[in-house]
């Protein structure tokens, strides 16, 4: 039984009040509970720390010496990997490395005058 459809069966609480009743028994190990008389949405309020986004990635703005002989082993290894698996990894990994900096990877590498190490 999957836990909504237990919930359901089970008690007369919706997931969101059961997702705060567990999030207070996590909190209960690090505070009396007995000391706080406040309901359970401002026990959370009060005790409960948010999730920080995580930031954006900053994109680099220009491609440097160290950029371009990482992207010259990445092409290597796309081209002459030892299994098509690790060609294929290096492969996304030039794609994703290139898009940082606003290109394809063939672009990306092609174009940059530090390619030619």
């Amino acid at each position: 039984m999957a836990g909504a459809d237990w919930l359901k069966a089970q008690t007369s609480v919706s997931q969101t009040t059961a997702c705060e009743y567990m999030r207070v028994a996590r909190l209960a190990e690090l505070t009396d509970l007995r000391k706080f008389d406040g309901g359970v949405r401002a026990f959370l309020e009060a005790h409960a720390s948010r999730r920080m986004p995580t930031p954006p990635e900053t994109p680099k703005s220009a491609f440097d010496r160290a950029d371009a002989e990482h992207a010259k082993k990445l092409q290597a290894m796309a081209e002459r990997g030892g299994s098509e698996n690790e060609r294929s990894v290096a492969k996304r990994k030039l794609e994703a490395f290139a898009e940082r900096f606003g290109m394809t990877g063939e672009q990306g590498f092609a174009t940059c005058p530090l390619t030619t190490l």
